[in-house]
């Protein structure tokens, strides 16, 4: 994702439309442990969306 500021909210859903994570960033590179959750997931971040797969 684009850089983006610390504190910004940032959400995570599945392709069900489902919200699956939710909290906000922590500076320049937020990472959220998404280990054993396989497939492909739309994260909002910054009035910015890009698609990520995890496999």
């Amino acid at each position: 994702m684009a850089s983006t500021k610390n504190g910004l909210p940032i959400s995570i859903y599945n392709l069900a439309g489902q919200q699956v994570y939710t909290g906000v960033t922590k500076g320049e590179n937020t990472k959220v442990d998404m280990q054993g959750h396989h497939g492909v997931y739309l994260v909002k971040a910054n009035n910015t969306s890009r698609k990520v797969i995890i496999d």
